[in-house]
């Protein structure tokens, strides 16, 4: 449901406009790379010698560490799944995927009903994460909920993506009746079909994800439009073009610097093995991986930023609280690129140290504002909920486990 996996419902989900006579409540992070990879360490082993069947239970471990870490108001977030519940939910996923396999052994065209009928499901999936996710999240005893609907998740996931064929084709197969050129073509469809249609499907799942999210019984509220996600596209896939243009305009002066002649080694592939046997050519193409990778993250990082901004700083909840986020492309970029050579290093061992950097970033870059004391707050939710009676756990309360 997020995109940083590591900071609760409360956290994630963020606001819009800044009332200078509101209280400001910075969100915390207090733990720390060597404490968790205790857990992490423990969790890894047991899985091993288990073989994956304590998964579910280190996955509980690992998500209460992080939600028992985040601080609002000296008061942290809760999570009450349990083991049990996503090793459930897991054993179903698995018999399913049994189901399909043997499928096949009793029909030929068995198999493609059989996927047919687990991509149908897929939608439905993702709306019992969300609102199990939820429902497992509290705040000062206040447990989050989502109370979105099932039919509206399969008109985002299975209907819409149909209809952005149908457009995207259309405008695709005009295109190129009227512009055959392929170099004005290529873009075309990436603008088009990558910006537009992307876009506005990007816009309304998060749309749904913001808005119909509670707090107790105080909803969240997010007016997010699909214009702003549109710029946000636009503006990333410009930048795209534009590094992209000029590191094949660096690669053109390297070769023409070296008086190596492309058109001679593609003619001559013993020509061109031998030149990538040579330090020079190994050094330029390890250095081109490392410029596409530094230019991937920088991208990356200018996207996730400018989406994770404007969705959390147009987010309140119950008209009372809101939340903010202040997160800069460079900063982010600097995470992603050294979280990584730390990852690569390290051999995987910095993995909780790496969690735990993304975590603090992200919880130091969140803020939430709140209009009268959060404390007093939370006791309205709480009050609220005793009063009209605590919600009844679902029959089928279990974690499908889609990574939400």
């Amino acid at each position: 449901m997020t995109d940083e996996l590591t900071i609760p419902p409360a956290v994630s989900m963020t606001d819009a406009s800044a009332d200078t006579s509101s209280t400001q409540y910075p969100v915390e992070f207090k733990g720390s790379g060597a404490e968790f990879f205790k857990i992490w360490i423990v969790n890894v082993l047991l899985t091993i010698v288990t073989l994956s069947i304590y998964a579910p239970w280190a996955k509980v471990r690992t998500k209460r560490y992080f939600y028992g870490n985040t601080v609002v108001d000296n008061s942290s977030f809760e999570y009450h799944a349990t083991g049990k519940q996503i090793f459930l939910g897991r054993l179903i996923a698995v018999v399913a995927l049994i189901a399909v396999s043997l499928a096949g052994i009793i029909h030929p065209y068995a198999t493609f009903v059989a996927y047919g009928l687990i991509f149908l499901l897929i939608p439905w999936v993702i709306w019992r994460s969300l609102k199990f996710n939820a429902r497992m999240s509290s705040y000062r005893n206040v447990r989050f909920g989502f109370s979105g609907t099932a039919s509206r998740i399969y008109f985002i996931i299975l209907l819409l993506p149909i209809l952005i064929l149908v457009v995207g084709g259309s405008l695709i197969f005009g295109a190129k009746t009227l512009l055959p050129s392929v170099f004005v073509t290529i873009p075309f469809l990436f603008t088009i079909g990558g910006i537009l249609l992307y876009s506005i499907f990007h816009q309304l799942l998060a749309y749904y994800s913001h808005n119909f999210h509670r707090y107790g019984t105080a909803k969240f509220a997010a007016p997010l439009a699909k214009k702003a996600f549109f710029w946000i596209y636009l503006k990333t896939y410009l930048m795209f073009f534009v590094l992209i243009g000029v590191l094949i305009g660096i690669a053109v002066f390297v070769h023409s610097f070296l008086g190596i002649n492309l058109d001679s080694l593609f003619d001559d592939p013993e020509s061109l093995e031998a030149m990538l046997q040579t330090p020079i050519a190994t050094a330029s193409l390890v250095a081109a991986y490392a410029l596409l990778f530094l230019v991937g993250a920088i991208i990356t990082a200018y996207w996730r930023s400018r989406i994770r901004n404007y969705r959390y700083n147009l987010t309140s909840i119950g008209g009372r609280v809101n939340l903010h986020s202040t997160v800069k492309m460079m900063p982010l970029w600097w995470l992603s690129v050294s979280n990584f050579l730390l990852l690569v290093i390290t051999i995987g061992f910095a993995y909780p140290w790496i969690k735990v950097r993304i975590a603090r970033f992200f919880a130091r870059n969140t803020t939430i504002s709140s209009n009268g004391p959060l404390d007093k707050f939370a006791a309205d939710e709480q009050d609220k909920v005793t009063s009209i009676g605590s919600e009844l756990g679902d029959a089928f309360d279990l974690d499908l486990d889609i990574g939400i």
